[in-house]
């Protein structure tokens, strides 16, 4: 379809912060079936988790290394002036963190939140 269109402009949004969790049932894009794993408790954190744990057993890959990832992350944000959170964190405080499930703490979690994103593509001349 390239050439369908000279100008297009792609927008991208996501509403969570007062959450309804049919609509978050609906929306999650994990392949996870709502009518089985949600029910069972398999929501995405834990997903991820169960992912994260069987990388680390095949791998070896540590909690540190996954830790890193929050502490790299997090650093993004001290120079974004529209950043959620512009305070990054230390390795220490994503180890300490609380739990949320098994090896995630708090700050390796996403956090609940709005965003929005929009871009024009249009051709060179």
């Amino acid at each position: 379809m390239a050439g369908l269109r000279e100008t297009v402009m792609v927008v991208g949004a996501e509403k969570l912060q007062v959450p309804v969790p049919d609509e978050i049932f609906l929306t999650m894009n994990t392949g996870l079936d709502r009518d089985w794993e949600a029910c069972q408790g398999v929501i995405d954190p834990i997903m991820f988790a169960m992912c994260a744990q069987a990388h680390m057993r095949k791998y070896g890959t540590t909690r540190e290394q996954l830790a890193n990832v929050a502490v790299k992350n997090q650093s993004h944000s001290v120079k974004n002036p529209y950043a959620q959170f512009q305070n990054g964190v230390t390795l220490e405080q994503v180890l300490n963190a609380k739990r949320i499930t098994t090896p995630f703490g708090l700050f390796d979690c996403s956090s609940i939140s709005d965003g929005a994103a929009a871009v024009i593509v249009t051709i060179a001349e």
